[in-house]
């Protein structure tokens, strides 16, 4: 294995013991976010660092149904219970968008029992006009901003705020370019170890996870990952946090080569327009997000439908998480355009914070086999 790969390998299996050790040798706070809509810009730019809260533990939620629904998805309920119980000590606060109804929900029973020191919270709109921006949006990361500043104890410059935008920037014309690597005809990198290196940016440092995406373009330039998969796949849905489900997809030979997943190009494939002033570019760049939240199923449909032609997609798997409604409620549109107007064959599966793999890579098995 490359030593790029290596390395997201151990951010994944352990990270909060990476954000341990970075924390420890570097003095900087700890910020988590919960959804891709949180501005994690504005963190940094602060002189802090920004990391995705996932479930790392594989426990079951025990404590957190005291307080929320059990019908809630797997992926709050895990997250929110394991803060609960303390598991995210070394987190200084959280940041909250108004994602999904439950993540928007969340932050007034975050607020109330307060389990990681402060909170703030930011609403992303909807509607995508230039006036929303500019009477709307931006004065809500400038709030934002206060309150990061206000419990981070610092100040965030315009200067510093570019430097941030330039930095996540970098990072993501970076997993781009390993993600062109994908379409070819024989993809030297698989769809779980793709997977590996967007989840280990949302945890590592952004210049140090940059550094090691281009030494992983470098070692696998020449490789072929899987030579004898004959079926490409895209992924479509939401919060998958586990690579054990990648992994599980891929074992049945097939191969994922492009995504439609907040751990995947919701997350990374926009970049902030850095010819505009600091804050406009922040607003416009998280506006321009394909999230359920504050796209149209119609352009989210139309992003997966190029997808699909540029990465010569021959099926597409559904992956959501249960009691997940916000992906949903745009599942019909989804599987109209793709299925009944573009002629791509679709199945669909369920995941949970745990889950049984095996019925599931039955259903899998079947599809990829017809897909053959």
């Amino acid at each position: 294995m490359s030593e790029a790969l290596s390395k997201f390998d151990q951010v994944v299996a352990n990270a909060p013991q990476y954000i341990k050790d970075f924390k420890a040798k570097t003095g900087k706070k700890v910020v988590g976010f919960l959804d891709t809509l949180a501005p994690a810009e504005l963190v940094h730019a602060a002189g802090a660092h920004p990391m995705r809260m996932f479930p790392f533990s594989k426990e079951p939620v025990t404590v957190g149904d005291t307080y929320l629904q059990s019908f809630l998805c797997s992926y709050v309920r895990s997250t929110w219970d394991q803060a609960l119980k303390g598991m995210y000590d070394y987190v200084d606060g959280v940041v909250i968008p108004t994602s999904c109804e439950v993540v928007r929900f969340l932050y007034q029973t975050w607020r109330r029992v307060n389990p990681c020191n402060w909170v703030v919270s930011v609403v992303i709109p909807f509607k995508k006009e230039d006036y929303v921006v500019n009477e709307f949006f931006i004065k809500e990361l400038e709030r934002l901003k206060a309150g990061l500043e206000k419990n981070l104890g610092t100040s965030i410059t315009d200067d510093s705020l570019k430097k941030s935008l330039e930095v996540f920037n970098r990072n993501r014309d970076l997993m781009k370019k390993v993600y062109e690597m994908r379409k070819s005809e024989s993809p030297p990198i698989t769809g779980t170890e793709a997977f590996k290196m967007v989840f280990a940016s949302m945890i590592c440092d952004k210049d140090e996870h940059s550094s090691l995406v281009e030494k992983l373009i470098e070692e696998v330039r020449d490789r072929k990952a899987m030579p004898d998969a004959k079926v490409r796949l895209m992924l479509v849905g939401g919060c998958v946090s586990d690579p054990a489900v990648i992994e599980m997809i891929e074992d049945t030979g097939a191969i994922v080569v492009i995504d439609d997943l907040t751990v995947g190009t919701q997350y990374f494939w926009e970049n902030a327009d850095l010819f505009k002033p600091p804050m406009e570019a922040l607003a416009r760049r998280y506006l321009s997000l394909r999230h359920p939240a504050n796209t149209s199923g119609e352009d989210r449909a139309k992003f997966i439908a190029d997808m699909v032609k540029e990465y010569r997609v021959d099926g597409v798997v559904y992956v959501f998480t249960k009691y997940c409604e916000s992906h949903r409620f745009d599942y019909p549109i989804l599987e109209t355009r793709l299925k009944e107007e573009k002629g791509i064959s679709t199945t669909l599966i369920e995941v949970e914070h745990i889950v049984d793999l095996a019925p599931l890579r039955t259903r899998v098995e079947a599809f990829v086999e017809s897909l053959k």
